[in-house]
């Protein structure tokens, strides 16, 4: 997507998140709300009173982990805007060296703290059909960048220096296996929760100049 930054054309990357962090602690919380109501209802039918009450209560404690990622989510969503990436070029070639942009809208006095960034390189393979579908994933490069922020009233904005290296593999998708680069950053915030971002990046072979 091409997008108009500081008076030239640049292209933008869409944030694929996780916005608020790893997503295993939402997937602990909907399981233990569903085994809670399961084991409510099977208390339930027993038509005892006390057993009833049980039941509520265990419904209730199960449905706080969640009702907390709701809680953090909408705090979230509510002090910060959509994330992009701004990049020179839309296709990168092996070796390529240069600076992104991260921009994110910010409201009702959000800050940035701290900013962490990493560029990695996955691969992942997929295996089977239906039920015997496998997948394994491996991050065969990664590297600490070093984000500079420019603090901005209204906005985060993040400058991110970066080279593909020369000897990586260029993106692939085919067959069931996966090559993805990826830029992943972490944001600590203050009067806002905390959130990630994460951006796939279309890196192609360098072109062999003779």
């Amino acid at each position: 997507m091409s997008a108009t930054f500081g008076g030239r054309n640049q292209f933008s990357r869409e944030d694929q998140g996780p916005i608020l962090g790893a997503g295993g602690w939402h997937l602990a919380s909907c399981v233990l709300l569903i085994f809670g109501v399961i084991v409510a209802v099977a208390m339930w039918k027993r038509h005892d009173r006390d057993l009833q009450r049980i039941a509520i209560v265990i419904v209730a404690v199960c449905a706080i982990p969640i009702a907390i990622t709701i809680y953090r989510l909408t705090r979230l969503l509510r002090r910060i805007g959509r994330a992009e990436l701004i990049l020179p070029t839309d296709y990168l070639p092996l070796s390529f060296s240069g600076t992104a942009t991260y921009a994110r809208p910010l409201r009702r006095g959000a800050s940035l703290e701290s900013v962490e960034a990493r560029l990695q390189c996955e691969e992942e393979l997929t295996k089977g059909k239906g039920k015997n579908q496998k997948t394994w994933t491996e991050v065969v490069y990664d590297e600490e960048l070093k984000p500079v922020a420019s603090p901005m009233m209204n906005e985060i904005q993040v400058r991110i220096p970066f080279r593909i290296p020369e000897t990586g593999p260029p993106s692939m998708n085919h067959a069931g296996a996966v090559t993805r680069w990826v830029i992943r950053m972490r944001l600590r915030m203050r009067d806002c929760p905390n959130t990630r971002s994460s951006f796939i990046l279309d890196v192609f072979p360098a072109v062999v100049k003779r």
